[in-house]
């Protein structure tokens, strides 16, 4: 996914990702040697859909905004919420996992579901897992943002699923320009997903930054997204996770070096 490799030095990176996963993701960063301007491009706003209320015997969180915006609202709806089985609860990614093992939601399926997949953490990894192989005629509940990818419920709906929806956030742009100069001392940028992508290319292209900078982004998918938005040194981390965009920053330092 390279086509060049710019000169590397201290390597400063622009983290775009919302909060509070921002702040935490730069801290480590900063903390591995590697300076971090935090400057999100999207912003969370809830949702006021209802709650949807009934019986599910799968419950899946697509991210840590789903369990922080939209566990509370099931929980109004459902009093007597719990995963009796044969009910579980998934999640994209350890980051969700850990927040729904910390809202107290059924700690045991939370682990299930962090073991599977765990070289990328992605609706390809999740839909991978034992626990939503055999799902004919089962009913569940998909809690997640605005938009988004739809392959989750279609894949399960092709499995036999009954799958139901509950969008309790959306993704905002922030129009927030960089700090002035900003685009002259980053040297790479941590992409989170594809629908900040547009935002991150106006913004750059707004302070003069240039187009051969480092893009760090989670999947091939989003990797494609970025080289056709015109960025021309992309690198897949594999997962959106701290550890996964370490390893990458080690390879990209290491390729700008030669």
């Amino acid at each position: 996914m390279r086509t060049g490799h710019p000169r590397i030095t201290r390597l400063r990176l622009w983290i775009t990702r919302s909060e509070p996963g921002a702040s935490r993701h730069a801290a480590a960063l900063s903390e591995a040697g590697f300076p971090c301007l935090v400057h999100s491009v999207l912003a969370i706003e809830p949702l006021a859909a209802p709650a949807p209320k009934g019986t599910f015997q799968r419950l899946i969180f697509v991210s840590e905004h789903a369990v922080r915006r939209g566990l509370p609202r099931l929980r109004a709806a459902m009093p007597d919420l719990i995963l009796p089985e044969p009910a579980y609860c998934l999640a994209i990614g350890p980051r969700t996992a850990a927040v729904l093992a910390a809202a107290g939601l059924n700690p045991a399926a939370r682990e299930e579901s962090a073991s599977a997949g765990a070289a990328r953490s992605d609706s390809e990894a999740l839909l991978a897992h034992p626990l939503l192989a055999e799902v004919l005629g089962l009913r569940i509940l998909l809690v997640a943002g605005e938009g988004g990818r739809s392959l989750i419920e279609d894949s399960l709906r092709a499995r036999g699923a009954e799958v139901e929806r509950f969008e309790c956030y959306r993704r905002v742009p922030r129009l927030e320009p960089l700090p002035s100069g900003a685009a002259h001392r980053i040297e790479a940028i941590v992409v989170a997903s594809g629908e900040a992508l547009p935002a991150i290319r106006n913004l750059w292209r707004q302070a003069g930054g240039a187009d051969d900078v480092w893009l760090l982004v989670p999947s091939t998918r989003v990797a494609a997204q970025a080289l056709a938005q015109g960025f021309v040194n992309v690198h897949d981390c594999g997962a959106a996770e701290v550890s996964a965009v370490l390893r990458a920053l080690r390879e990209v330092k290491h390729a700008g070096s030669e």
